[in-house]
């Protein structure tokens, strides 16, 4: 058997992979909301890269929020820490447990089973919520 190791660049392959939890995108703005996050926008559009960049810069680029969904219908975003953040010496378990604990910063609550390996083709870009967090 051949393992392909270069570049796929067909609709079908992976752009990323992340160990975290998938959210309903209305659930997760208003839960982002209510954990402090402020648009800095003057319209009525709060951006997910905003709030994406807001929660990467709040762990120091351990969290990422990608888009979930296919052919731009996204209803579902993924957040979570790439696996290669791992160190050689962590478990899976332990790794896990510190996704769980940057979760909680965010009022997102997830056990060990919540947790899971995740992948897709596309960030976050394109999605828009109407509203502002006030």
């Amino acid at each position: 058997m051949k393992i392909r190791t270069d570049f796929v660049s067909n609709s079908s392959s992976s752009s990323f992979v992340l160990l975290g939890k998938v959210l309903d995108f209305n659930k997760f703005v208003d839960v982002v909301c209510a954990a402090g996050f402020k648009s800095e926008n003057d319209d009525d559009y709060v951006d997910v890269w905003e709030i994406a960049d807001w929660i990467e810069d709040k762990t120091h680029g351990f969290l990422e929020v990608k888009g979930a969904g296919y052919d731009g219908e996204y209803d579902t975003v993924l957040v979570g820490a790439d696996p290669s953040k791992m160190k050689n010496t962590d478990v899976l378990k332990d790794f896990k447990q510190k996704v769980i604990g940057e979760l909680a910063k965010f009022g997102i609550k997830a056990k060990l089973s919540d947790i899971n390996f995740e992948s897709g083709g596309s960030d976050a870009g394109g999605m828009s919520w109407i509203g502002d967090c006030g």
